[in-house]
């Protein structure tokens, strides 16, 4: 298994991204290797679809006749009078702020997406032909729906200074860590095969190949070569990838009033994030080992998670008025299998200096890649919403989405490590039930719309201290143009939200502001 506890063994650049360490930990299961991260991550999905419906903040779920509204409500598909397809394309531009001790360092990223593409193929009754039942047809479809978005970078850059408690040097390097492993291992360590090691073991390997370490051959032991000193920390971290899901849904309408629909969801989930992290040692704090000012140090830590899951979904919209619509639909837990696959690689750049008869220069290595399956269940989610249909002039819609994130769960796929027990003990304790609010309007005059909309979803962690403002705020608005036989919509989607990480369990934690903006096009025909 390659992932640790951050309190007993964490030091390689798995960073606690969305983690707010320092108010926390009374939660954390000390045996916990760190995948109830990734239950929050995957299990965290915000409203999506076409630009239409984040034009309105996804405040769609009592509407219906939207293709975007499919991943929300798909009893909305019974009000379908005509067949549609639509696709759209977003430039996401997502940018960041970090503070590490008093230093304020600023990054972003763009990058294009899809998200939204899909067809409706509708079956109206006509009037001549309904029934005393009431039955009024309904409409299928297949959509795909971009549910989260993973493309972020920030960088940090700050000093830290050696410093001293009761007559002892205070760590401060991620060498502090390896030192902290050399301390538990002995050399024979250095002869395990790469496949046979565990994540500790093969750091260890990493260091002695790249010249941070090395052995006492009268007592087998590993010993640092690298001496303590003040440090210039920096580094990056890049996240890439999404989580999309195919609905394949069906919505019938009774009467022009009652309107039921289901939906068999096909959920893809990527996730990679490469974490760079680099200390020069600025002044050694003996002065014996001035050779050593100006080392610098590198780790690289590369993850990736991939997977698929399948879920459910059934929802109703009931029309009691031609001016109210009242909706609601409930999403089965998402039943991930998941694969990851990560390595951390070190280098060190010695700047020529002579070690015994050996003179260093820059020194690398390359972590084994390990590989880890595991399975993920999501909570599961309700959802109920009010639309007020102003006649010809627009609407106005209320969505509330309840979602408990401590009921996620994690278990163990083909025998690859241990338990994930206290990974779900921690989701339990750290995690929290939350009521995500959206609402939006559209207005109308002639073929124009011009929409607009917010959502707000709460913090999920329980009992936090922190100042940090997890929830997040979505602020939406759009324009579109609709025709007899076709439309086009535009949205702006801009969200904020912040975090704290850890490069390494002995470097201070580093606050992140984040902000994203999505600018997404929509383009639809009917027939």
């Amino acid at each position: 298994m390659k992932k640790y506890s951050f309190f007993s063994l964490l030091g390689s650049l798995s960073l606690l991204t969305s983690f707010d360490v320092a108010a926390q930990t009374s939660n954390i299961d000390p045996n916990a290797y760190g995948y109830y991260q990734d239950a929050l991550r995957f299990s965290q999905t915000k409203f999506g679809g076409s630009a239409r419906t984040l034009g309105v903040a996804g405040a769609v779920s009592a509407l219906g006749a939207d293709m975007g509204a499919t991943a929300a409500n798909p009893a909305g598909l019974g009000l379908y009078k005509k067949s549609e397809f639509a696709g759209s394309l977003g430039v996401g531009f997502a940018g960041s702020e970090t503070n590490y001790n008093n230093l304020t360092l600023r990054d972003n990223k763009a990058a294009a997406n899809i998200p939204q593409l899909g067809i409706v193929f509708a079956n109206p009754v006509r009037a001549s032909d309904q029934q005393q039942s009431g039955w009024r047809g309904g409409a299928f479809a297949i959509t795909l729906t971009r549910m989260n978005n993973f493309q972020n970078r920030y960088s940090y850059d700050g000093n830290s200074p050696l410093q001293q408690q009761n007559g002892q040097y205070v760590n401060n390097s991620v060498m502090d860590y390896y030192n902290d492993l050399m301390g538990k291992y002995s050399a024979s360590v250095l002869n395990i095969d790469a496949e046979n090691r565990n994540y500790e073991q093969d750091l260890l390997n990493s260091a002695y190949d790249s010249y941070i370490a090395d052995v006492d051959t009268g007592t087998n032991e590993l010993y640092p070569i690298v001496p303590r000193g003040d440090l210039h920390q920096f580094g990056t971290v890049t996240t890439t990838g999404n989580q999309n899901q195919w609905d394949f849904a069906y919505g019938g309408n009774f009467d022009d009033r009652l309107y039921i629909g289901g939906a068999i969801g096909v959920a893809t989930l990527s996730y990679q994030r490469e974490s760079v992290y680099n200390e020069t040692i600025t002044k050694v704090a003996n002065n014996s080992y001035n050779a050593f000012n100006g080392f610098t140090f590198q780790v690289t830590d590369k993850l990736k998670v991939s997977g698929t899951g399948i879920n459910f979904k059934a929802g109703l919209i009931f029309r009691p008025t031609d001016f109210v619509r009242i909706g609601a639909s409930i999403q089965s837990p998402t039943f991930y299998a998941l694969n990851e696959t990560s390595h951390t690689d070190m280098s060190a750049n010695f700047n020529g200096l002579q070690y015994g008869s050996t003179t260093l220069y820059n020194e690398s290595a390359k972590g084994t890649e390990f590989k880890y399956d595991y399975s993920l269940r999501t909570p599961m989610k309700a959802t109920g919403g009010i639309a007020f249909i102003l006649g010809k002039a627009g609407f106005v819609s209320f969505d509330a989405e309840y979602i408990n994130y401590s009921n996620a769960n994690l278990s163990v796929r083909n025998n690859t490590g241990s338990n994930m027990a206290a990974d779900n003990r921690t989701i339990n304790n750290l995690y929290k039930s939350v009521l995500n609010l959206r609402g939006g309007l559209e207005l109308r005059y002639n073929v124009c719309r011009f929409r607009a909309g917010a959502a707000y979803y709460p913090d999920p962690y329980t009992n936090s201290t922190s100042n940090l403002k997890r929830d997040q705020l979505f602020i939406t608005g759009g324009f579109g143009v609709r025709m007899p036989n076709y439309y086009v919509d535009m949205a702006v989607i801009t969200n904020k939200f912040e975090n704290s990480f850890q490069a390494h369990k002995y470097m201070d934690a580093i606050s992140v502001k984040n902000n994203y903006t999505n600018v997404v096009f929509t383009v639809g025909t009917f027939f």
